[in-house]
């Protein structure tokens, strides 16, 4: 059966906050005096905005669903990516890894595999510094996950109105910038220096093997030269077609509904179709007579060839350079960084 894909507070699992006494609570709170101060800014810089309490339990109990899959095919690839971003988030912190969101399938993977492990890496800080673990981390160790958005005009209205219900349900800080992905990220780093904040950040992408120009990269590879610095981070450069629609599917997790219409892979209205692969032939009869044909299309999911993922892209024989957007799956960017 299809996913439902309603929000995503109704099908994450909420992990309950533990109730303790007045002493335990004063116990947690100095316990956690330590790893607050070392959050606390001396430069004047500003501190990210803290994620809500249900966002963050919601992503935190996805986290143990994700950790615990028992799928021989699915679960090592998905523990995988999810240590790529652990040790991300243990390198560059909560608000140094910046992922890529524009609402296409590999994004939308992206996407739920940072914000689990993020809250699971936030949790864990808090844990290792009371001795009351479990409990819920203050704001300053529920940082938002920070996803960056490289817009473009000519994008589906589908795809604006979901990654715009995703953020607001994941409760994430999304940036946003028009244009191509080499001016976005220059723009998105002068505004976090702006801001007193540090440079450096680890840019997670939705690059999967087969796209043109990875040839070579591994879970952390630098920017090409000629891009501003920054390390990619590639949690399911291993993953097929298949594997991305197993852990959607899997997980109930919601996407652009475009890919319930036949879309595959998704550029903007000027040259995405519906895949002719899913394509499925009604003959209607007109009322005035003359026979004629309809089109439906099948969903994403059910493409059984994964070497045609790509072939409703008019004019594009193969996937697109692999950051466009941080996903293979949209051409907001023309080249690899």
């Amino acid at each position: 059966p299809g996913p439902q894909r309603g929000g995503l507070a109704a099908r994450s699992h909420v992990c309950a906050s533990v109730a303790h006494d007045g002493s335990t609570s004063a116990r947690l709170r100095g316990g956690l005096s330590r790893v607050l101060a070392s959050l606390v800014p001396t430069d004047g810089a500003q501190q990210p905005a803290a994620q809500s309490e249900a966002a963050f339990a919601r992503a935190l109990g996805l986290h143990a669903r994700f950790a615990a899959c028992e799928c021989p095919r699915l679960g090592p690839p998905l523990r995988r990516a999810l240590e790529i971003f652990a040790d991300a988030f243990r390198l560059y912190g909560a608000d140094g890894v910046l992922g890529s969101f524009n609402g296409g399938k590999d994004a939308v993977v992206i996407f739920h595999l940072m914000r689990a492990a993020l809250a699971h890496h936030q949790q864990g800080l808090a844990d290792r510094e009371t001795s009351a673990p479990g409990q819920l981390p203050p704001a300053p160790l529920r940082a938002k996950p920070q996803l960056i958005y490289f817009h473009d005009a000519r994008e589906f209205g589908e795809v604006e109105d979901f990654v715009a219900a995703a953020v607001a349900d994941a409760d994430a800080q999304l940036h946003t910038y028009e244009g191509g992905i080499v001016e976005g990220l220059r723009a998105h780093i002068d505004a976090q220096k702006a801001a007193g904040r540090t440079a450096a950040f680890a840019f997670a992408l939705g690059t999967r093997q087969g796209d043109p120009n990875c040839k070579g990269q591994t879970a952390f590879a630098p920017s090409s030269a000629w891009m501003p610095p920054f390390m990619r981070v590639n949690p399911i450069l291993d993953w097929d077609y298949g594997l991305v629609w197993q852990f959607l599917r899997t997980y109930e997790l919601p996407y652009c509904a475009l890919y319930d219409r036949g879309y595959t892979s998704l550029g903007t209205q000027d040259d995405t179709l519906p895949n002719p692969a899913l394509a499925i032939i009604d003959p209607v009869q007109p009322a005035a007579g003359g026979g004629a044909a309809r089109a439906r299309f099948r969903p994403a999911y059910m493409l059984a060839d994964y070497s045609l993922e790509r072939a409703g892209r008019m004019g594009k024989a193969s996937k697109p350079p692999a950051a466009n957007n941080g996903d293979a799956d949209a051409d907001a960017a023309r080249a690899q960084p």
